[in-house]
C-alpha cells in the first residue's frame, strides 16, 4: 500500500453509490446525504476512496457525520486528513460550531477538538437534520467543536 498522501476534494455525484456502499459496510446511516445542504467529501488515493465524510451545513452550525474508512486505509490518517479539511472549510465559509454524534470514535473526535455534550445542548436548527430525527442516532454520544 503507497504512503503517498490523499486527495481530498468534494464527492462528485457518480461516487455516490461507492459511498453509500462504504457507509454500510462501517455500519453508518445513510438518510439525508441526498438533502441539498448535505456535502460530501472523500479522500483518496491512486484513485481509490480512502475515507469519506459529510458536513450538513445550517447557517453557522453544522453536523459532521458520515465519517467512514475504507479497510485497507484504516490507520493511514485518511479520515483525520480529510476532517481538518473539512473543517477549514467550514471555518472559512462561516461555521462557528460543528457538531456531531458516534457509537464507536469518541477517541478520534476528541483528538480533532471535539467535545462531549448533551443532547439539549445541540442546536435546535440540527432539528431539521434527518440524521438526528433518526431512531438510529438515539444511542449515540453528542459532540460539539466551536470554530471561531
Amino acid at each position: 500500500m503507497s504512503t503517498a498522501p490523499f486527495d481530498i476534494r468534494r464527492a462528485t455525484e457518480n461516487e455516490q453509490w461507492r459511498l453509500l456502499e462504504l457507509l454500510g459496510e462501517a455500519h453508518l446511516p445513510t438518510q439525508g446525504l441526498e438533502d441539498p445542504q448535505t456535502h460530501l467529501w472523500i479522500a483518496e488515493r491512486e484513485g481509490t476512496i480512502a475515507a469519506m465524510a459529510g458536513l450538513e451545513r445550517y447557517d453557522e452550525v453544522a453536523l459532521l457525520r458520515s465519517v467512514a474508512t475504507h479497510g485497507p486505509f484504516r490507520g493511514q490518517g485518511a479520515a483525520t486528513a480529510l476532517c481538518l479539511v473539512l473543517l477549514a472549510h467550514a471555518r472559512a465559509d462561516g461555521v462557528r460550531r460543528v457538531y456531531l454524534l458516534t457509537e464507536t470514535a469518541e477517541g478520534f473526535f476528541r483528538r480533532l477538538g471535539f467535545e462531549p455534550t448533551d443532547r439539549e445542548s445541540l442546536d435546535s436548527r440540527l432539528s431539521a437534520s434527518a440524521e438526528l430525527q433518526g431512531k438510529v442516532c438515539a444511542s449515540a454520544l453528542p459532540m460539539v467543536r466551536k470554530l471561531s
